[in-house]
C-alpha cells in the first residue's frame, strides 16, 4: 500500500516537510524523488527492490523527525 502514496502524502502522514525527506533522500541515499511522484516509481527509477527502498524510507523519515 506504501507505494500508492506520494513522496509529499508520505511527509505528511508521518508530519515532516516533504521538502526535507527529499533532501535527505537524495543527499544521504543518492535517491532523486519529487513531491508528486509516487513511492513506487522512485523505488523503481532508482533501483531499489522493495524491502531495501522500504528500509531507506524508515531511516529517512527518522532523520527528518530529528530536525
Amino acid at each position: 500500500m506504501l507505494e500508492t502514496f506520494t513522496i509529499e502524502e508520505l511527509a505528511q502522514a508521518y508530519n515532516i516537510s516533504a521538502d526535507k525527506l527529499i533532501e535527505i533522500l537524495e543527499k544521504d541515499y543518492g535517491i532523486k524523488a519529487s513531491k508528486n511522484e509516487l513511492l513506487e516509481v522512485v523505488m523503481a527509477n532508482n533501483g531499489y527492490a522493495r524491502g531495501d527502498f522500504k528500509y531507506i524510507l524508515e531511516e529517512a523519515i527518522l532523520k527528518a523527525k530529528e530536525g
